[in-house]
């Protein structure tokens, strides 16, 4: 049986191999048939529209998971990831 990301991660795929965040374009491989060392930058990833600090009421969130969900170069989710870390660690919320 497939995963749950593993199906959403495809569905996005088949719309389109880009970046939601810079527009390049992604590749994915399964981790069992990468070789080993790190993931190239532009390695598909799953990520959030936002997150539980930026929609903490979460009555303006999108209904589905689906629509929450957008594909990210590996780079462009690390460095989100990184700014959303900063901005919680300084007591502030993403959007403010």
């Amino acid at each position: 049986m497939m995963a749950k990301n593993t199906r959403r991660r495809n569905r996005l795929l088949a719309r389109g191999a880009t970046c939601h965040w810079c527009g390049i374009e992604v590749v994915y491989v399964h981790a069992r048939e990468w070789p080993s060392g790190a993931m190239p930058d532009n390695f598909a990833t799953l990520d959030h529209l936002d997150d539980r600090l930026s929609c903490p009421d979460r009555e303006h969130r999108p209904p589905t998971p689906e629509a929450r969900t957008v594909l990210a170069c590996l780079a462009c989710n690390l460095r989100r990831n990184r700014e959303q870390q900063l901005l919680a660690k300084n007591g502030r919320r993403p959007d403010g």
